[in-house]
């Protein structure tokens, strides 16, 4: 009887080595998988920022660009010209002063002060986990 219980008791330690070894290996799986999305997503914004790059750079290299840069620094402005240079709204929106002051202060009213960096180790653990403040 106590042999049973031996054998018992060692198929139930393979059984839990297994059972570990099955769940560390679908951890490793998932962490994998996670850090492949990511490189994905990384390579995805890299290609179109590239993209934008190589778009941006045939503008630049047009004559059409190079007049207007020289004529907006007066190098090639004639007397009778006026240099107006026209942008996008989203570009305009960009810099504009509303929107500067409007995202420093969404910014300011993000930053929260955390109630636990003054507390000792003592008073956090009694914080969390009697979720009373003893300062």
């Amino acid at each position: 009887m106590q042999k049973r219980q031996y054998i018992f008791l060692g198929l139930m330690i393979i059984l839990f080595y297994l059972s570990l070894k099955i769940i560390h290996f679908e951890y490793k799986k998932y962490t994998i998988s996670g850090y492949i999305k990511q490189q994905e997503y990384i390579i995805n914004d890299v290609a179109n920022y590239l993209e934008k790059s190589n778009d941006t750079l045939k503008y630049i290299n047009t004559p059409a660009f190079k007049n207007k840069i020289l004529k907006w620094e007066n190098w090639k402005k004639m007397k009778w010209e006026e240099v107006i240079i026209l942008t996008s709204e989203t570009i305009y929106n960009k810099f504009s002063w509303r929107n500067i002051i409007e995202n420093t202060i969404i910014k300011e009213n993000k930053v929260k002060v955390n109630m636990t960096s003054w507390m000792t180790n003592f008073e956090k653990w009694i914080y969390f986990l009697l979720n009373k403040d003893i300062r």
